[in-house]
């Protein structure tokens, strides 16, 4: 069985990708994000290394990075790369597709936020991505193919190619810098990058076509955040806020319900937020961000 991951380079994509391998899985890599390729292109790539399953990741992910970017751009990487997938699954009879949705969708949602909870996105990255969503969702109904999706609560860990909350907060541990925030009060349902391969891996395996929302289930607030990364690395990190810097239409509070997730597979313990950032900082005190040396990142 071969499994093809879209957006293969990526933080989540290249963890998935490592996780698949040291399992045993064969594991191609597709990544699209200055390429949007064609049906037949995508068809025939799949059908030549004998694609069985695809996770499908590959997007403009970066939610500060979309803003002012030409709306053509992230519609062509976020909703016609999507389709185009879609429509090459069934052209080289892919066997099962699971779509990675984000908790963006939601926005401000009554919590905690379970599979039914109304999709309302405050951003354009969320929009695509919800675009997306309904493409796979209308796409499986009328194809009858085995796709699935997951909606996963912000995924941190080893390896980040972006400059979100918990790289730059231990980047200002680590460098002595201070920090700027639009407010302390938001919160956050942060999943450990593993965590978020292992769901991957269940849920594409699971018996029955389902979608889950994924994430701790733990609600925590940027003040916790930054006070629980201060602990870990023993130094006051300093913050500056400026109600300027806060996002458009910024979703002040997400959390997982993760009872159908936990229900359906309860072997699986996730890791806990305090012990996930302890081995982020292990990974960062041995490696640099790619952000922090001016790369590309993706």
């Amino acid at each position: 069985m071969v499994c093809l991951v879209t957006g293969n380079r990526g933080f989540v994509g290249s963890a998935l990708t490592s996780y698949l391998v040291s399992i045993g899985y064969d594991v191609i890599g597709f990544d699209m994000l200055n390429d949007y390729p064609t049906v037949e292109v995508l068809a025939d790539f799949m059908k030549t290394n004998d694609v069985d399953k695809v996770y499908h990741l590959g997007a403009r992910a970066f939610i500060p990075a979309n803003f002012g970017m030409t709306i053509g751009t992230i519609v062509n990487s976020n909703i016609m790369f999507t389709a185009n997938l879609l429509m090459a699954c069934r052209k080289a009879d892919i066997k099962r597709l699971l779509y990675f949705s984000t908790s963006e969708v939601f926005g401000n949602a009554k919590l905690p936020i379970n599979e039914f909870a109304p999709r309302n996105p405050q951003s354009t990255y969320a929009a695509t991505k919800l675009a997306a969503e309904n493409l796979v969702r209308t796409f499986r109904d009328e194809m009858e193919m085995d796709m699935r999706i997951i909606n996963h609560f912000n995924i941190y860990g080893p390896g980040d190619t972006q400059p979100r909350v918990i790289p730059k907060i231990m980047h200002a541990a680590k460098k002595d810098r201070i920090l700027k925030f639009g407010t302390l009060d938001v919160t956050r349902d942060f999943t450990y990058v593993l965590d978020a391969c292992i769901a991957a891996k269940n849920i594409m395996e699971y018996k029955f076509q389902s979608d889950f929302v994924h994430g701790s289930g733990i609600e925590t607030s940027l003040k916790e955040l930054v006070d629980l990364i201060s602990d870990i690395y023993d130094t006051e990190i300093l913050i500056e806020t400026d109600s300027s810097l806060i996002r458009p239409r910024e979703v002040y509070r997400l959390m997982a319900d993760r009872s159908k997730y936990k229900m359906t597979f309860p072997l699986h313990k996730p890791v806990d937020l305090r012990t996930g950032l302890e081995y982020t900082k292990e990974w960062y005190d041995k490696h640099d961000w790619l952000w922090e040396n001016g790369e590309t990142t993706k």
